[in-house]
Protein backbone atom coordinates (compact mmCIF):
# COMPACT_ATOMS: atom_id res chain seq x y z
CA UNK A 1 0.00 0.00 0.00
CA UNK A 2 1.48 3.33 -1.07
CA UNK A 3 0.53 6.40 0.94
CA UNK A 4 1.66 9.61 -0.70
CA UNK A 5 -0.33 12.28 1.12
CA UNK A 6 -1.86 12.83 4.54
CA UNK A 7 -5.35 12.29 3.09
CA UNK A 8 -4.32 8.76 2.08
CA UNK A 9 -3.46 8.00 5.71
CA UNK A 10 -6.73 9.49 6.95
CA UNK A 11 -8.71 7.49 4.37
CA UNK A 12 -6.80 4.26 5.07
CA UNK A 13 -7.39 4.53 8.81
CA UNK A 14 -11.06 5.37 8.33
CA UNK A 15 -10.88 8.70 10.11
CA UNK A 16 -13.48 11.27 9.23
CA UNK A 17 -12.29 14.73 8.28
CA UNK A 18 -14.38 17.71 9.25
CA UNK A 19 -12.40 20.93 8.81
CA UNK A 20 -13.70 23.68 11.05
CA UNK A 21 -14.66 26.97 9.44
CA UNK A 22 -13.84 28.92 12.61
CA UNK A 23 -10.54 27.28 13.48
CA UNK A 24 -9.48 29.82 16.08
CA UNK A 25 -12.06 28.53 18.59
CA UNK A 26 -11.30 24.81 18.17
CA UNK A 27 -7.52 24.56 17.78
CA UNK A 28 -4.61 25.04 20.16
CA UNK A 29 -3.31 28.61 20.27
CA UNK A 30 -0.16 27.93 18.26
CA UNK A 31 -2.07 26.16 15.48
CA UNK A 32 -4.55 29.05 15.32
CA UNK A 33 -1.65 31.50 15.13
CA UNK A 34 -0.13 29.55 12.23
CA UNK A 35 -3.44 29.49 10.36
CA UNK A 36 -3.85 33.23 10.86
CA UNK A 37 -0.38 33.82 9.41
CA UNK A 38 -1.15 31.55 6.46
CA UNK A 39 -4.39 33.39 5.78
CA UNK A 40 -2.27 36.45 4.90
CA UNK A 41 -0.15 34.46 2.41
CA UNK A 42 -2.61 33.22 -0.22
CA UNK A 43 0.04 31.57 -2.41
CA UNK A 44 1.64 29.74 0.51
CA UNK A 45 4.40 30.37 3.02
CA UNK A 46 7.61 28.48 3.65
CA UNK A 47 8.34 26.55 6.82
CA UNK A 48 11.53 28.58 7.34
CA UNK A 49 9.60 31.85 7.20
CA UNK A 50 7.01 30.49 9.66
CA UNK A 51 9.83 29.52 12.04
CA UNK A 52 11.36 33.00 11.85
CA UNK A 53 8.01 34.73 12.38
CA UNK A 54 7.00 32.62 15.37
CA UNK A 55 10.41 31.71 16.87
CA UNK A 56 9.31 28.05 16.87
CA UNK A 57 12.11 25.52 16.18
CA UNK A 58 11.78 23.72 12.84
CA UNK A 59 11.26 20.28 14.43
CA UNK A 60 8.26 21.52 16.43
CA UNK A 61 6.97 23.52 13.46
CA UNK A 62 6.98 20.38 11.33
CA UNK A 63 4.77 18.65 13.92
CA UNK A 64 2.31 21.54 14.05
CA UNK A 65 2.10 21.66 10.27
CA UNK A 66 1.57 17.91 10.01
CA UNK A 67 -1.25 18.11 12.57
CA UNK A 68 -2.91 20.92 10.62
CA UNK A 69 -2.52 18.98 7.37
CA UNK A 70 -4.05 15.83 8.87
CA UNK A 71 -6.95 17.91 10.22
CA UNK A 72 -7.54 19.20 6.69
CA UNK A 73 -6.80 22.87 7.35
CA UNK A 74 -3.66 23.21 5.22
CA UNK A 75 -1.90 21.48 2.37
CA UNK A 76 1.77 21.05 1.57
CA UNK A 77 3.19 22.62 -1.58
CA UNK A 78 6.47 22.01 -3.37
CA UNK A 79 9.47 23.77 -1.83
CA UNK A 80 8.49 23.21 1.83
CA UNK A 81 5.62 25.68 1.53
CA UNK A 82 2.16 25.39 3.02
CA UNK A 83 -1.16 27.07 2.37
CA UNK A 84 -4.70 27.06 3.71
CA UNK A 85 -7.13 24.66 2.11
CA UNK A 86 -9.92 26.47 0.23
CA UNK A 87 -13.28 26.67 1.91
Amino acid sequence: LLLSRSKDIVDHLGWEQHPKKNFTNTLPTIESQLLNIMSRHQSGIGIDQLCRMTQIPINKMACYLLNLEIKGHIKALPGKKFMLVGE
